[in-house]
């Protein structure tokens, strides 16, 4: 996975220790996919209540991707690793939402990083790719993988939790 190494060094992980993420080797099977509905919104994100990540897709190759934390009821803040590549061609057009000075990112012509910890906020990035491209997702809470805090729309129904990690999601339509 191109990018995936430069971007967790920037977020201080060690990739060689399996700590964080160890990337996917040739003989074994493929990340999970699941399906992504377009232009579906997800409504509820209740900033310092609400503990996840939330991805939506939108026609034309449009991603975003937010962060959020549940510290007004745990009384401790999320720091989340987020790594997103499509899976082809490029990305573009790159735009970052909420981010606080010690937040960190970086974007790659393949792949769009970001190392945020949030509390009573919500933080996160857009970008562009190829419609319809398939997005390989990462993601970690507190320097773990962690799959349960991923939402999405997919086959109509809000999806709590990822298959695992890294997984992948393909949109409906392009």
């Amino acid at each position: 996975m191109i990018g995936v190494t430069a971007l967790l060094a920037l977020a201080g992980c060690d990739a060689s220790d399996g700590a964080y993420y160890e990337p996917r080797t040739v003989d074994e099977s493929p990340p999970v996919r699941a399906t992504i509905d377009t232009d579906a919104e997800l409504v509820d994100r209740d900033p310092g209540r609400g503990i996840g990540v939330f991805v939506e897709y939108h026609a034309g190759g449009q991603w975003r991707v937010d962060v959020g934390c549940d510290t007004a009821i745990s009384m401790v803040p999320c720091s989340w690793l987020v790594i997103a590549e499509p899976l082809e061609g490029q990305l573009s057009s790159a735009v970052l939402h909420d981010l606080e000075s010690s937040d960190e990112f970086e974007v790659l012509p393949t792949s769009i990083g970001l190392q945020s910890t949030t509390t009573d906020d919500v933080d996160g990035f857009s970008f562009s790719a190829e419609p319809g491209a398939v997005l390989n997702l990462f993601t970690s809470l507190d320097g773990y993988a962690e799959s349960r805090f991923v939402y999405w729309v997919g086959d109509g129904a809000v999806h709590t939790g990822s298959p695992e990690v890294p997984f992948e999601l393909e949109p409906d339509l392009p």
